[in-house]
């Protein structure tokens, strides 16, 4: 609370902290998509596709907003490039570095 300067009362601070998009929850929904790849394909190849259309299509998907406030902060979450955001790491284009990198850890796997 020091930090931002804030001082009493703090009901609005705490939604703006609650609503804050950080890394943590980055990783919370790449889990999701991760998941999914990692029982589905298993070429190592496709992983690398997959990474690379996720960074090819981030800049469209971006600023995809709708009018209902739970469903505009899961976008925001995935799709958030506005500044200043409540959202420092949106799913997309971040995941496209973790999915690549999954394809990097099977070929390093397979070289020993």
């Amino acid at each position: 609370m020091q930090k931002y300067g804030w001082h009493a009362p703090v009901e609005q601070q705490y939604v703006y902290l609650v609503q804050l998009g950080d890394i943590l929850q980055l990783a919370g929904m790449s889990l999701l998509f991760v998941g999914f790849i990692r029982e589905y394909v298993k070429n190592k190849y496709v992983m690398l596709a997959i990474g690379l259309f996720v960074a090819l299509i981030s800049r469209e998907v971006s600023g995809i907003n709708l009018d209902i406030p739970v469903i505009n902060y899961v976008l925001d979450l995935l799709f958030n490039t506005d500044y200043p955001a409540y959202v420092y790491f949106p799913v997309f284009p971040w995941m496209a570095f973790i999915i690549i990198g999954m394809f990097f850890g099977k070929w390093f796997q397979e070289l020993n």
